[in-house]
């Protein structure tokens, strides 16, 4: 399936201005109040800190997770494709249907799970299973126990992409990050937190993951990070958005 959100070049196909399109292809947070940053000299002038430090301390402390088991990208697509180039894939599952740019980002051909269908299919031993939950497009939110099961039997890689967990008070597989070894969570913090046009994601697993897992040199703008910062620690954001989500 692919991604919408192209409002530019749909704009000039019909010749209108981009702002005159309603985009219901973006799955955001629309709790978006004014961002209070003021951009500074420094911030645009000097490197930005490679290590994040800051940023991934705040991360640790919003999803319980140690900043060792962190790997930050230029939004979650990013992450994605650079995760899956470094697993040496053979045989992939998709569990269908999902994020188109999973399907690109494999390199070699999936099979795909029709979830509505087939969700309890085993797939073939030390293969690598893509779960999106919540999900897409439909947003179901599935108690993934019993998968988990299969998948640990079968020694599957497994990769959860949690990116629309936050809209609801759900549970998350993060903690399982320290249990199994061959478990990597996507995380998007565009969708939740509003704030497509800046651009990061990341990657959550064990330390020794993490540390395989190459990253790009200054691959987060000065401005990302703190607008990031800024929102994560802003608790009255995240109650209001809950709010607002379950009267809508």
């Amino acid at each position: 399936m692919k991604h919408g959100a192209n409002i530019y070049k749909y704009s000039k196909k019909i010749g209108t201005n981009p702002d005159e399109i309603i985009d219901f292809s973006s799955n955001i947070n629309l709790y978006q109040p004014k961002t209070k940053i003021k951009t500074t000299n420094e911030m645009i002038v000097k490197y930005a800190d490679t290590s994040y430090k800051k940023l991934k301390k705040t991360i640790s402390k919003n999803y319980n997770i140690k900043r060792s088991q962190i790997a930050l990208f230029n939004g979650a697509t990013s992450a994605i494709f650079a995760l899956l180039n470094s697993l040496k894939l053979t045989k992939v599952y998709l569990y269908a249907p999902l994020y188109g740019e999973y399907e690109k980002a494999v390199g070699v051909e999936a099979t795909k799970i029709d979830r509505f269908k087939d969700l309890y299919k085993t797939p073939k031993k030390n293969s690598t299973v893509i779960f999106v939950n919540p999900s897409t497009p439909d947003g179901k939110y599935y108690d993934l126990k019993k998968l988990f099961k299969i998948w640990r039997e079968q020694n599957c890689t497994v990769i959860l992409d949690e990116s629309f967990l936050e809209f609801e008070d759900l549970r998350s597989f993060r903690d399982e990050i320290n249990t199994y070894k061959n478990l990597y969570v996507i995380q998007s913090f565009s969708k939740f937190y509003s704030c497509a046009g800046v651009r990061i994601g990341a990657v959550f697993s064990n330390k020794v993951n993490i540390k395989n897992l190459k990253q790009p040199i200054w691959n987060l703008s000065s401005f990302d990070v703190k607008f990031l910062t800024q929102r994560l620690n802003d608790k009255e954001f995240a109650k209001h958005s809950k709010k607002i989500h379950k009267k809508q």
